[in-house]
């Protein structure tokens, strides 16, 4: 993976670009973003890589690097993928398990979240989450997609 040249301090907002892999209507897409829509600091680092989409499902592809906090957690349950007319669709939970921990490792891990009917047509979109630890942090990772 390239190393995204954007940074920041967590909360901070950043954004990405991305260019769409695919040839004509397919409805299955694969978007890598260069540079990556993240935020990160000494101790966390969260980069929003790959989107697929197949029709109306989407599939986001995190990186997550915490170096720091034992405890920490992606709450599902507020996880949102939003496009430019602020339509947006909930992260698919499975298993009623709406909180995912973080290891704390100075190993990156990836992550996939899955959302279910959004209809992927815009220029726009922003990943909104929430990361519960001793101090909760909004995330909100801006991505501009370019066919």
């Amino acid at each position: 993976m390239k190393e995204p040249d954007i940074s920041g301090s967590d909360g901070d907002k950043r954004k990405g670009k991305g260019k769409d892999k695919s040839e004509g209507e397919n409805p299955y897409a694969q978007y890598t973003l260069d540079p990556a829509a993240a935020i990160y600091n000494s101790k966390l680092s969260i980069s929003l890589t790959n989107i697929q989409i197949m029709d109306h499902d989407v599939i986001v592809i995190l990186s997550i690097k915490n170096t720091a906090d034992a405890a920490l957690k992606i709450d599902l349950s507020k996880t949102y993928l939003i496009n430019d007319k602020n339509n947006s669709a909930k992260c698919y939970i499975q298993d009623s398990a709406s909180m995912i921990s973080i290891p704390q490792s100075s190993n990156e891990q990836k992550l996939k979240l899955y959302f279910k009917d959004l209809d992927f047509k815009g220029s726009s979109y922003t990943l909104k989450t929430v990361l519960n630890s001793a101090v909760n942090k909004d995330i909100l990772l801006y991505i501009d997609v370019h066919n």
